[in-house]
């Protein structure tokens, strides 16, 4: 069972990322802070062949994947899930999966929060 955060717009999200996720509120410009679910991140399967003799130089092979639940509703409202760009890749049919949009920066170039989500 889902526990899914609600935006300031009603929108319903539930973060399957490994850390917090900040949104900016459009309103108050405050972030606000969306929890990691307490279920497991969505992962993907991978394995990573270094070409011989170069050590930064990879070919990684994509796998299935895991910890990502079906698609869901609650009272009627797709419920959103948050997941890094990697998994919203493998699986582009999934309308239902969004990944961080507009992001906001420190003036150092560290990612502060975002504005938005995008499918």
């Amino acid at each position: 069972m889902v526990n899914p955060f609600k935006l300031p717009d009603g929108s319903m999200v539930v973060n399957l990322t490994t850390h917090p996720v900040k949104v900016m509120d459009h309103d108050s410009g405050e972030n606000i802070v969306i929890p990691q679910d307490e279920l497991a991140p969505a992962r993907i399967d991978m394995d990573v062949v270094y070409e011989q003799g170069r050590e930064y130089i990879s070919h990684t092979h994509w796998g299935e994947v895991s910890n990502l639940p079906d698609p869901a509703r609650v009272n009627g409202e797709r419920v959103y899930f948050i997941v890094s760009s990697i998994v919203k890749n493998a699986i582009p049919e999934r309308l239902d999966l969004v990944v961080p949009s507009r992001v906001n920066r420190a003036p150092s170039g560290a990612i502060i929060s975002c504005g938005a989500f995008t499918t």
